[in-house]
């Protein structure tokens, strides 16, 4: 692959799709071609808007998508809903699994060079207390898993299913992707929460990546030579309460100092699973909330020895987000963007 390949970005103007495109044209490739909707926001990427190729269309316009891939050399697919409320689901199955069959049968149709599939943590298994994830993790059913998990796993049986059928790709996996964004969604979303004030924290653990180091993975996995394989990206396992504690300390929020037993996570979970059969508009899903005292650990080294990857401290992510997290509040913003380096 050389800064000429013809690259089709999925999900350029969301949160981790703004990243891929930055660091794209920031390492020099001029050939970006991007799906986006006419009511998409460019917020995220203003700054490199104009070096990029737009097309105006829904995933679901597959005549539009078999036209675009006529002329194009590699798919970074990073577009997805990330939803956990059950009255939802539907549209979650649509856009995680549904679209991704029928961008895989197009991608196979027009012998598309590498296809480079963003799943999720919550589409790998689950390991006892204590004992990491890595690429080798069977998928097995638990409570835990949400819908979102679900329809990420099933997304990949699509592409794993195309992947044997001849169409070279490689899966990313990250693992809680953190940076700056629309503070009033997917991970930035975290900051807003803790402005609000909170004194339980919960008991839990999980894995963290900067939101950079996962574009960077992207573009690595676009332009070395690995084909057929899945990486976890992780850079470290923290915990909820280390987590809230550094952000509650940078953008002077209430540092939570009570933990969130399992009796009153119990209580919790079961209030916002009945709350969601009304009409409100909650912070969190009951689906979010019952994995929040789970222990759960991650190992994102593969990706480290096979694509060269290198990770940020969680602490240096978590803290660098606050400090653009103040800037947006002090200027009135509802999102900010972290400098690509």
């Amino acid at each position: 692959m050389t800064t000429a390949t013809k690259i089709l970005l999925t999900g350029a103007t969301g949160f981790t799709g703004s990243y891929i495109a930055r660091s794209l044209i920031a390492q020099g490739y001029h050939n970006i071609t991007a799906i986006k909707r006419s009511s998409s926001k460019l917020s995220l990427v203003q700054d490199v808007a104009d070096k990029i190729n737009w097309v105006e269309a829904s995933l679901e316009d597959l005549d539009v998508l078999e036209e675009v891939m006529q002329d194009v050399d590699v798919v970074i697919h990073a577009a997805a809903i990330v939803n956990f409320k059950g009255k939802d689901k539907d549209a979650v199955y649509n856009c995680n699994v549904n679209m991704v069959r029928d961008l895989v049968n197009i991608a196979l149709r027009t012998n598309i060079k590498k296809f480079v599939h963003f799943s999720s943590i919550a589409a790998m298994g689950r390991a006892g207390d204590g004992v990491a994830v890595t690429e080798d993790t069977d998928w097995v059913e638990s409570p835990l898993n949400s819908d979102y998990g679900k329809s990420k796993y099933l997304g990949e049986l699509e592409v794993w299913r195309a992947s044997a059928e001849g169409l070279p790709v490689v899966i990313l996996n990250p693992s809680l992707i953190m940076g700056a964004g629309y503070w009033h969604n997917t991970t930035p979303a975290i900051y807003k929460e803790v402005e609000r004030g909170h004194n339980f924290y919960p008991m839990g653990s999980n894995g963290v990546v900067d939101v950079r180091d996962v574009a960077q993975a992207a573009i690595l996995a676009m332009k070395e030579d690995v084909v057929n394989e899945r990486f976890l990206l992780n850079a470290e396992n923290i915990s909820y309460k280390k987590m809230f504690t550094i952000i509650a300390e940078k953008i002077d929020a209430t540092i939570p100092t009570k933990p969130l037993t399992k009796t009153l996570h119990w209580m919790m979970t079961s209030g916002t699973r009945l709350l969601e059969k009304l009409p409100f508009s909650l912070p969190f899903s009951s689906q979010q909330l019952q994995v929040l005292n789970a222990i759960s650990n991650y190992d994102g080294s593969k990706a480290q020895r096979l694509l060269g990857l290198e990770y940020r401290p969680a602490v240096n992510t978590l803290i660098e987000t606050a400090e653009v997290f103040n800037k947006s509040r002090e200027a009135g913003a509802d999102f900010g963007v972290l400098d690509i380096e």
